[in-house]
């Protein structure tokens, strides 16, 4: 078995996974995005033993940075100064539809969790933040996108194979 590095992201490669096609990812790569530095701290100090995290003070710097490192999930704030979490959302997934977005926020509201889910947010996470619960979620959401980069990539070997 090899560990080797597609796309920035180290993955085992076995002679097994390269018979069938498959490569199984060893990490993903998180944003945290949130204004309180605390929370945004916390949050990626919980992470960081299972995920690649890097942490954003506000919506802009990490709507700027996706271009460059496209992260595989997004934790982000509704409440943020400038641009809102929510404007926030409608870029991202406009622009990287494939990317997980999972809300955060101070208060419950319903509106504004139907207005996140609507936009494609994954779900929608209440303050303080459960870390064991929010660790569920996160699986489940990235789960989510392993399937996805599975199904391109058996979507893509499939084209290769059949086209003239």
């Amino acid at each position: 078995m090899h560990i080797r590095s597609i796309g920035g992201r180290q993955i085992y490669d076995t002679a097994s996974h390269r018979k069938r096609g498959i490569l199984k990812m060893k990490t993903f790569f998180i944003y945290v995005v949130d204004d309180e530095e605390t929370a945004r701290e916390g949050i990626a100090l919980a992470l960081k033993k299972t995920y690649r995290v890097k942490t954003f003070g506000s919506a802009e710097s990490a709507v700027g940075t996706i271009e460059r490192e496209p992260p595989d999930l997004i934790l982000l704030n509704v409440g943020l100064p400038g641009m809102s979490g929510i404007d926030a959302l409608e870029v991202i997934k406009k622009t990287h539809p494939d990317i997980e977005v999972i809300m955060i926020t101070a208060y419950e509201d319903v509106e504004t969790a139907v207005a996140a889910i609507k936009l494609g947010a994954y779900d929608y996470v209440v303050k303080p933040v459960q870390m064991g619960a929010l660790k569920v979620t996160l699986r489940n959401a990235l789960e989510t996108v392993s399937m996805r980069k599975e199904i391109r990539y058996f979507h893509e070997q499939h084209l290769k194979e059949n086209m003239p």
